[in-house]
């Protein structure tokens, strides 16, 4: 179940979601999320409705679905731990085993 605050991606994109709600702009369940880069569609706000606050400027701001958007912990994310993106999924997987490895034995 994802909640405010939690990490998640959403198309590929990591950040975390501000805001969970129905918006004025389409039925049903959403989520917004601060993404971490600025490769948003908006600020927070749609059709000049502010539904969350980024605390960046420029378009760092995304809304989908809330089936759309996966809860992700810290050791799931290779960029933030230094592990190389250009890799396959399984070596990523491995990577990140080995410093939860590492990581208990120091």
């Amino acid at each position: 179940m994802v909640q405010v605050g939690d990490r998640v991606t959403v198309r590929g994109l990591t950040g975390r979601v501000k805001y969970i709600g129905e918006p004025k702009f389409a039925p049903g369940t959403w989520c917004g999320v601060e993404l971490d880069k600025p490769s948003g569609k908006n600020d927070g706000s749609v059709e000049g409705i502010r539904y969350f606050n980024t605390n960046k400027t420029g378009l760092y701001g995304i809304f989908s679905k809330y089936e759309g958007v996966k809860k992700i912990s810290d050791e799931e994310e290779p960029e933030e731990l230094g592990l190389n993106l250009s890799s396959s999924k399984s070596s990523s997987c491995d990577d990140i085993r080995l410093k939860r490895i590492i990581d208990k034995l120091q």
